[in-house]
């Protein structure tokens, strides 16, 4: 009999771990895929800043595909755009060609970069956006490095619903 309770009861401890387990991770789940985004933008603004500060500002300009060409390389996989925002927030560069020389409509010019959020663009694409400030010659700017959120998502998706 106390056999019996005793394998009842670690049953029940098992099951109420697990699912506290499981509940943890779910309720985790937001932070997590917010987490995995922000290193793979810090991953793809390493080599950017470092190629962009070492450029003459005159080349970049004189340049506009140079955001274009490198999201056709599939080594940017998951990347929606780039942009190079000036203080006024106008688009020196994007990987779009279409908005060089307009203005940002989601520009936030601030004192504490890095600057992060999630947005829905007007293509109806969810992105996470990394804003951090990189100083050009005597000027600043913002490098902007926008990722898709549906592939680390999905990625994580499975957790979720196997926490369930």
């Amino acid at each position: 009999m106390i056999r019996k309770k005793l394998i009842i009861f670690v049953a029940l401890l098992n099951f109420t771990v697990l699912c506290g387990i499981g509940l943890l991770t779910y309720v985790r789940y937001d932070l997590v895929v917010k987490r995995a985004l922000k290193l793979q933008a810090i991953g793809f603004m390493i080599p950017l800043k470092s190629m962009i500060k070492n450029m003459d500002p005159a080349l970049l300009s004189r340049n506009p595909n140079l955001f274009y060409d490198m999201l056709l390389d599939e080594r940017w996989e998951g990347l929606a755009y780039v942009a190079l925002l000036d203080e006024t927030g106008r688009f020196v560069i994007h990987s779009n060609l279409r908005l060089i020389g307009k203005l940002s409509h989601s520009f936030e010019y601030t004192k504490n970069f890095p600057l992060e959020r999630i947005r829905r663009l007007k293509t109806g694409y969810e992105v996470y956006e990394y804003n951090d400030l990189v100083r050009i010659g005597d000027k600043n700017y913002i490098l902007r490095v926008a990722l898709f959120t549906d592939p680390v998502k999905n990625s994580f998706y499975i957790v979720k619903v196997i926490s369930l």
